[in-house]
C-alpha cells in the first residue's frame, strides 16, 4: 500500500480541483455557445471547412459594417429632405395670402418668415452625421456652405440699384446658377461626389447628393428672392415687393417638386440598402448553422458531463474539508 503525506495529498486536491473547474468551464461554454470546446478533436484535424466559414462570416461582417454606414448616411440625408421640404412649404403658405394689391405687412411677413426659412434650409445643408458632412461630397470634415446670413449679405449686395421685381429675380437666379458666385464663395464642399460603397462582393450603394446640387439651389433661390426684402431690398417699392412674393409662389413648386425627386433617389437607395441586410443575414445565418454541423456539441450529452463534474468536484470539496479536520484530538 502506497501512502502520501499531507502536503502531497494537497498538492494532489488542488490539481484535481484546477482539472475540474477548467472541465466545468468548458462544458459550460459548450452549453452557452452550442459548440465543443475542442474543435480540433471534433474535426480530427480537418479544419479547413471550419477556416473557410469563418473567412465567410468576417466578410459578411465587413460588407455590413459598410453597409450600415451608408444606410446612416442615407437615414440622415432622407431627414434632411424632409426637413427642407418642410422649409419651402412653409414659404408656400406665407405667400399664399400675398396677392396683387396686398399691404405691405402681408409682404413684410413673408418676407421675416423666408429669411428664417433660408437660415433653417442652410443649416439643414450643414447636417452632419456620425461626424461627416452629409451634403459636402467627398469633403466630409466641414460645412457643405457658408453661414445663411452670409450669403445673404453677398445677395444683397449684388442687388444694388435694382428697382424692379424682374430684375431681383434675375440677378439671384444668376447667383445661385451653376458657376455663380453661389459656387465660387458660398459652397463648400468638394465637386466629386461620395464613392460608391461596397456592401457585398459585387453590390455598391451611392450616395451622391451636394448642397451644388440644381434642385437645392433653387430652394436656396426661392427662398433668398424673399428673404432680401426683410434686409432693404424694393424698400421704395410695394407694388415690385409683392410681385416677388407672388412669384416666388410658382418658385416654390419648382423646388418642391426637386427635393421630392432628391427623396425619391435617397429612398431607393434605403430600400436596396435594406434588402442587402436581409441577405447578409441570411447568408450569416446559414454559414452559422454549417458552422454549427461541424462543430455542434450534443447538448444532452454535454449537460450529462456537466452533472457529472460538478458531483465530482462537490465531492472532491468533501473530501478536502474532512481530511483536514482529522487530528490526534479529534481521533481520541
Amino acid at each position: 500500500m502506497t501512502t502520501i503525506g499531507d502536503l502531497a495529498r494537497n498538492f494532489v486536491n488542488q490539481r484535481s480541483d484546477a482539472r475540474l473547474t477548467r472541465d466545468i468551464q468548458s462544458l459550460g461554454r459548450e452549453l452557452t455557445t452550442g459548440l465543443v470546446s475542442d474543435p480540433v478533436a471534433q474535426l480530427r484535424g480537418a479544419s479547413g471547412p471550419v477556416a473557410a466559414i469563418d473567412r465567410s462570416l468576417s466578410l459578411l461582417d465587413a460588407y455590413d459594417l459598410s453597409r450600415k454606414k451608408v444606410e446612416t448616411l442615407a437615414n440622415g440625408a432622407q431627414a434632411a429632405m424632409t426637413n427642407l421640404a418642410n422649409h419651402i412649404e412653409t414659404l408656400q403658405s406665407a405667400v399664399a395670402g400675398v396677392l396683387p394689391g396686398s399691404d405691405t405687412q402681408a409682404v413684410s411677413a413673408a418676407s421675416a418668415t423666408a429669411r428664417q426659412g433660408f437660415r433653417a434650409f442652410v443649416a439643414t445643408l450643414n447636417t452632419q452625421v456620425a461626424g461627416e458632412s452629409l451634403f459636402s461630397g467627398t469633403r466630409t470634415t466641414g460645412p457643405a456652405v457658408r453661414p445663411a446670413e452670409d450669403i445673404l449679405a453677398d445677395v444683397v449686395a449684388t442687388l444694388g440699384g435694382i428697382t424692379t421685381a424682374d430684375g431681383v429675380e434675375a440677378a439671384v437666379d444668376a447667383y445661385f446658377a451653376p458657376g455663380g458666385a453661389f459656387d465660387v464663395n458660398d459652397y463648400l464642399g468638394s465637386n466629386l461626389s461620395r464613392d460608391d460603397i461596397q456592401v457585398g462582393q459585387s453590390e455598391t450603394v451611392s450616395f451622391q447628393q451636394k448642397a451644388d446640387d440644381r434642385r437645392l439651389r433653387d430652394g436656396l433661390a426661392v427662398l433668398a428672392k424673399l428673404a432680401v426684402l426683410d434686409m432693404g431690398v424694393l424698400s421704395g417699392e410695394p407694388g415690385q415687393r409683392v410681385r416677388v412674393a407672388s412669384a416666388a409662389a410658382v418658385g416654390t413648386l419648382k423646388a418642391s417638386d426637386g427635393i421630392v425627386a432628391m427623396a425619391a433617389e435617397i429612398g431607393a437607395g434605403q430600400e436596396r440598402i435594406e434588402r442587402v441586410g436581409v441577405r447578409i443575414s441570411a447568408e450569416r445565418d446559414s454559414l452559422a448553422q454549417m458552422k454549427l454541423d461541424l462543430l455542434g456539441a450534443d447538448p444532452y450529452r454535454t449537460a450529462t458531463r456537466l452533472q457529472q463534474t460538478e458531483a465530482q468536484i462537490e465531492t472532491l470539496y468533501t473530501l478536502t474539508a474532512r481530511l483536514s479536520r482529522l487530528s490526534l484530538t479529534a481521533y481520541l
